[in-house]
């Protein structure tokens, strides 16, 4: 590109990678708006789990052995949606599109059970770490983390979300 807006776009670039290069150099993470943090959830097994928005549902599914039990399952679903809320949440989904979601008999689990909250970009590691650990200790999550894989990391295009 020539002219002032190909010297503009090249001196943006120039700034943000002195910025990441900054960043980086004082053990910092930068996302400079493209790398939200993500928390995966994975609920136990024996439950059927629903998104209403950013709302979670869940209910224990029928012939489901070894479940909570449903007065177990309605106060945890309560807690998990107040603990979630307290947060700057842009979005949650399920972790694997039903297209690309292998079945539980491949993998010896209900993939239907994990769950992607994306926190507003900006918020800091810490923040996703300990909601993480709040979550983990609600008795129907059998697992979460913060995910810090950028999300150009996982195979799509640089910039933009695999999920699109």
């Amino acid at each position: 590109m020539r002219g002032p807006v190909g010297r503009l776009g090249k001196a943006v670039r120039g700034v943000a990678l002195a910025l990441l290069a900054l960043c980086s150099g004082l053990g910092m993470r930068c996302s400079l708006g493209q790398t939200p943090n993500h928390v995966v959830v994975k609920f136990v097994e024996g439950l059927e789990v629903q998104l209403d928005g950013k709302t979670f549902r869940a209910r224990v599914a029928k012939g489901a052995t070894g479940a909570p039990d449903p007065a177990t399952v309605s106060s945890a679903v309560a807690a998990l949606n107040e603990r979630i809320a307290r947060e700057d949440v842009l979005r949650m989904e399920p972790l694997f599109a039903e297209r690309e979601r292998p079945g539980a008999e491949e993998v010896g689990m209900d993939m239907r059970l994990f769950f992607t909250i994306t926190l507003a970009v900006g918020t800091p590691d810490a923040v996703g770490e300990r909601l993480a650990a709040d979550l983990g200790k609600i008795p129907i999550v059998q697992e979460a983390y913060l995910d810090v894989t950028p999300e150009d990391a996982s195979g799509g295009d640089a910039g933009t979300s695999p999920k699109n």
